[in-house]
């Protein structure tokens, strides 16, 4: 679907002109930062909030299957997210050794 398209169909179903291209941008900006480990705990936490708004706004038709599986689909990833943003990325994530080299800083003096 192209970009006219996509804003067309969001904005009949009343979702506001900037929720598109935030949500675009969100994509490739915030997928590398979660892979990295890179502010995890904030950009895992938008996708799953745009993840909950998609799954309640969209899938009005519960008779087609594709609506159905979307509408299950979203609150799942979404989940997955929240475990991620409370969890964060583990050891080898750049957050951690951010704050490890910060605190030495802090310390040596």
């Amino acid at each position: 679907m192209a970009y006219d398209g996509a804003v067309r169909y969001s904005k009949a179903y009343g979702v506001p002109g900037w929720f598109p291209p935030a949500a675009i941008a969100l994509e490739p900006g915030g997928g590398p930062l979660i892979v990295g480990g890179l502010f995890t705990s904030v950009m895992a936490f938008l996708p799953a909030g745009f993840r909950m708004v998609t799954a309640i706004i969209f899938p009005t038709r519960s008779g087609e299957p594709g609506q159905v599986l979307h509408f299950e689909m979203n609150p799942s990833i979404a989940g997955g997210f929240l475990i991620l943003c409370v969890r964060d990325a583990g050891p080898w994530c750049l957050d951690r050794v951010l704050d490890a080299s910060r605190h030495q800083r802090l310390h040596a003096r």
